[in-house]
């Protein structure tokens, strides 16, 4: 798989999303809370969403940013097809810690292995 965040690998139906706030299990770490489930697709897909009132609009996008490279330097690692949904509900963190909590989270999924 590329190393670049595809097209496809972002999920953007509403349906996709209500099925995985209903139906997904969850995980939760610091200021991000992660629902997962498995999928057929052959590759993984993510959405990152954020609860109501939370930040600003340029808080919010750097934290999009932020885990969006996270999950781009860490999806080649996957040993399972899942559908992601991250729900932030701290944008003040950094760089260093955002990879720590995504990381900590998919490997209490199963979805992926432990990276240094």
């Amino acid at each position: 798989m590329k190393r670049n965040l595809t097209k496809l690998e972002i999920i953007r139906k509403k349906s996709d999303i209500s099925a995985l706030f209903s139906l997904g299990q969850k995980e939760h770490r610091g200021g991000l809370l992660l629902f997962y489930s498995p999928n057929d697709l052959g590759y993984s897909r993510m959405c990152i969403t954020f609860r109501k009132n939370c930040g600003s609009a340029v808080q919010r996008n750097r934290s999009k940013r932020i885990i969006r490279e996270v999950y781009r330097t860490i999806k080649n690692n996957f040993v399972m097809n899942q559908d992601l949904l991250f729900l932030v509900k701290d944008v003040r963190t950094d760089f260093s810690e955002r990879k720590d909590q995504i990381q900590s989270l998919l490997h209490k999924t199963g979805a992926v292995i432990l990276l240094q």
